[in-house]
């Protein structure tokens, strides 16, 4: 199984110096809540946080609760593996 999940988005610099300096994912009803990492990109700032595929989130999110990733006001979903075939692909790749 791979050692880490790496999630990662974009965002004007001016964006994320207004925000705390924390991701929240949840799947079903756990959630998590990560420093993030930033650095600058041609597109703007990266915002990075890694998480354990083995973790209770993570866990919950290949058994089929959608993922959702969380910073400021701003939410993200991600369905879950039994709504998409490329979620199988990643959760292939994690237990490769």
């Amino acid at each position: 199984m791979g050692e880490t999940v790496l999630v990662s988005f974009n965002r004007p610099p001016e964006v994320v110096s207004q925000r705390l300096d924390t991701v929240t994912l949840k799947a079903g009803n756990l959630d998590q809540q990560l420093s993030i990492k930033t650095r600058e990109t041609q597109l703007g700032m990266a915002v990075e946080v890694t998480t354990a595929p083995q973790g209770p989130v993570m866990k919950a999110y290949s058994e089929g609760a959608a993922l959702s990733v969380s910073y400021g006001n701003e939410t993200i979903t991600i369905p879950s593996r039994s709504s998409d075939t490329e979620i199988d692909e990643f959760f292939a790749a994690c237990d490769a």
